[in-house]
């Protein structure tokens, strides 16, 4: 997957992940070459050419730039990121030391596969205590409601993890590798 998130195979994933996520795609397989971008939609289709989903162009950038943000706000990956670019072998290594859950989403996303949507944020919790402040019931619902968000979240994630560990874990494409240090930014401290 390209380092940017409007490029056609960038662009392609977050289509795919919105169309399962609307109920769209009812196990067929999209194909890369047959889709088609206008102005104001992103056409899927499959292999043989055949219509799958039409989705809002909008919306398809707009996950696009969540699942980039979700790759770049993965921890420690500002850690595998800061090593010298030339040592791309490092790189590997450092980045075969994080946490499975990490390594997983990340593979996921380089190699354009769905990837769990909604966890609980900060976000989440401020809305919450508005809420609790202007009326307890409202701010109770919200953070139910939020916490079902988070626990679908982490049951994704989880079944992301073994799917990917069935897969013989594997890394995620050379292109996101170096890539990735043109991606995160360096704190220079």
């Amino acid at each position: 997957m390209s380092a940017d998130p409007n490029s056609p195979e960038a662009l392609f994933a977050a289509a795919q992940d919105e169309a399962r996520q609307q109920g769209l795609l009812k196990g067929r397989l999209a194909s890369l070459d047959h889709c088609r971008i206008s102005n104001t939609s992103y056409v899927l289709n499959d292999h043989h050419g055949k219509f799958i989903a039409r989705l809002p162009i909008a919306r398809v950038h707009h996950v696009a730039k969540l699942r980039h943000h979700l790759l770049m706000n993965i921890e420690g990956l500002q850690e595998v990121a800061s090593i010298h670019p030339i040592r791309q072998v490092d790189r590997r290594i450092a980045f075969s030391k994080q946490p499975d859950k990490m390594r997983a989403l990340a593979w996921a996303i380089s190699e354009g596969r769905r990837v769990p949507q909604g966890s609980f944020s900060r976000q989440d919790w401020i809305i919450g205590l508005l809420l609790l402040v202007l009326g307890v019931i409202p701010g109770v619902i919200y953070l139910l409601w939020a916490w079902q968000r988070h626990c679908q979240y982490q049951a994704d994630l989880k079944a992301l993890v073994l799917r990917w560990r069935g897969l013989h874990r594997p890394e995620p494409n050379a292109e996101w590798f170096q890539s990735l240090g043109e991606r995160t930014p360096r704190s220079h401290g």
